[in-house]
């Protein structure tokens, strides 16, 4: 099994570096790859570097062993042709790559008393969990095991996700007690499909946020 044509990958050195990518070509058992916009200028790869190639499914994420065979260009585009060097494998969720952001979203407990949703900062997030930042108040309590929704928007894509407070902690602010926070780290409860959707925009926004990054 090979990525497809136009696939977001990752691509993971064996010191555990993890860059960006897109599959532009799978040609007589070789995937070629863009060279990754966040891949340090001064470096260069030789041919028989070893790389796991990694990209979202709808049934989890998938790792591919593969060697560097050339390093090219496409017209204008600098390339990697990838030899495998095995099977793919499926990954475990836990292995996956957070994505850290710093976007608002809002979080509500969904059984109970009614409140409105609380408004919070996405700190980072994964198919599996997310952790975010809230002030803290005293009308709310968010126990281990609360039952809790998430909205947030990733990529232009919505999600309403439920799932439970694995844990929480008070971040104290130095100037003033009043300005402490509460971080909330939230444990999913989604099937495949959605968790697939949520690959899908994490790898979107990577790609995007890298690509911004400067010096690219």
């Amino acid at each position: 099994m090979l990525p497809p044509i136009n696939t977001h990958v990752e691509l993971r050195d064996h010191g555990g570096r993890v860059f960006v990518s897109r599959v532009e070509s799978v040609d007589d058992g070789l995937v070629t790859v863009a060279r990754p916009s966040d891949f340090p200028v001064t470096e260069t790869f030789e041919h028989g570097y070893k790389l796991d190639v990694l990209w979202p499914t709808e049934n989890g994420v998938h790792t591919l062993p593969t060697k560097v065979a050339t390093v090219t260009r496409d017209g204008l585009l600098p390339v990697w042709v990838l030899e495998p060097l095995g099977d793919t494998l499926r990954e475990q969720r836990r292995n996956f790559v957070r994505l850290s952001l710093g976007i608002p979203m809002t979080l509500s407990r969904v059984e109970g008393e009614d409140h409105d949703p609380i408004k919070c900062v996405l700190a980072d997030v994964s198919e599996a969990a997310l952790r975010c930042q809230m002030r803290k108040r005293d009308d709310i309590e968010l126990d281990a095991n609360t039952v809790v929704r998430a909205g947030f928007t990733i990529d232009q894509t919505a999600f309403a996700l439920t799932g439970t407070v694995l844990r929480w902690r008070y971040v104290p602010a130095a100037e003033d007690p009043k300005l402490d926070d509460i971080e909330v780290i939230m444990m999913f409860d989604i099937d495949e499909q959605i968790a697939s959707q949520l690959r899908r925009a994490v790898f979107a926004e990577q790609i995007r946020i890298r690509n911004l990054s400067p010096g690219d």
